[in-house]
């Protein structure tokens, strides 16, 4: 391409100038065609190299996975602990310590949580199982 430009620049001063010194039209014309070309051709280089994000390919790392499990467990379950079991109030710093716990009662007993008006809906608990299963 970079020879192609320059051959075009030496036929680009070989043409006849008009009156007032510069080029014929068209050649300015066609200069502007093959920029838009160029920078079309570059543009699409780029969209297509560029990896589009999407939650299906989202890239969870650990923290993500807890952050996830940290909410669920303190907006589904940390209501009913406060009142009844004081001492398993998770935390994110003690939530690692009750994994095992958690997957037993939630997911082996299905037990937790308890009650009719508090359920885990099924991105719940997808959720909670994929923090879980970085634990084993």
């Amino acid at each position: 391409m970079f020879l192609y430009v320059n051959s075009f620049q030496t036929n680009l001063n070989s043409f006849q100038t008009n009156e007032s010194g510069c080029p014929p039209i068209f050649l300015y014309r066609t200069l502007n065609v093959l920029t838009m070309y160029a920078v079309i051709v570059f543009w699409v280089i780029g969209f297509i190299s560029t990896p589009v994000p999407s939650d299906s390919l989202k890239v969870n790392t650990i923290l993500d996975l807890k952050s996830d499990a940290y909410e669920i467990l303190k907006s589904k379950c940390n209501g009913c602990h406060q009142v009844k079991n004081p001492a398993r109030v998770f935390t994110l710093d003690n939530m690692d310590k009750f994994s095992a716990v958690i997957y037993k009662q939630v997911f082996v007993k299905k037990r937790m949580p308890k009650g009719k008006e508090i359920k885990l809906t099924d991105d719940e608990y997808e959720r909670l199982r994929k923090w879980l299963m970085q634990h084993e």
